[in-house]
């Protein structure tokens, strides 16, 4: 497998800074995801070294919110790199150290999500950070997944500063992902299997 520092230099990523990663657009059917609170945690977090990394976010997005973590005094640790063809996010996805995943608490985030970047994360062995909800709950739990609360940045700096000073567990809890996302693609798989062989019946 390629090394992260290869990956890095093939996708022109800072080598010297330790990247969390937000894959996707920074808004959902008009609702705000709230990249301004991850951008507030990284300025709480006040450590140059650490840098957050949005891939795929829409031009107006990285516009509005370029502009916020330069009053925000993190301009130089917020990396917005706005469209990347699906094919290419599983290399962003393994660059980084850890992964963000957002939602807001509306009510549709709340208890229904798409499963499908939970599980590009989870197969992906790379620690997760994870917004505490019903919905992501399906997927994660304390032994896979750090948890904070929807939009509050004083919950995802605890998250962050937890993965930073914890790496053995939280490098376990990557691994431990990876092995749960195996288990969800068979049940899907079995899923798959049994609705076919009903359509045929």
């Amino acid at each position: 497998s390629v090394s992260k520092e290869a990956l890095r230099n093939e996708l022109h990523l800072p080598q010297d800074k330790i990247l969390f990663g937000h894959i996707g657009r920074l808004s959902n059917k008009g609702v705000d995801k709230g990249a301004e609170f991850v951008i507030d945690s990284v300025s709480k977090l006040n450590n140059p070294h650490v840098g957050i990394c949005f891939v795929g976010c829409t031009e107006e997005e990285s516009e509005r919110y370029r502009e916020y973590a330069r009053t925000r005094g993190v301009s130089d640790q917020c990396l917005f790199l706005g469209h990347v063809p699906h094919e290419r996010i599983p290399r962003y996805i393994h660059a980084m150290d850890f992964l963000l995943l957002i939602q807001p608490s509306s009510e549709a985030a709340m208890y229904h999500t798409s499963s499908l970047k939970s599980f590009e994360y989870m197969s992906s062995g790379v620690p997760v950070c994870v917004t505490d909800l019903p919905s992501l709950r399906e997927f994660y739990n304390e032994t896979n997944a750090i948890f904070f609360a929807s939009g509050n940045a004083e919950s995802l700096f605890d998250a962050m500063r937890f993965a930073l000073t914890h790496t053995d567990e939280v490098r376990l809890r990557g691994a431990r992902a990876q092995e749960d996302a195996r288990a969800f693609d068979w049940e899907e798989r079995q899923y798959r299997i049994l609705s076919f062989i009903e359509q045929q019946s």
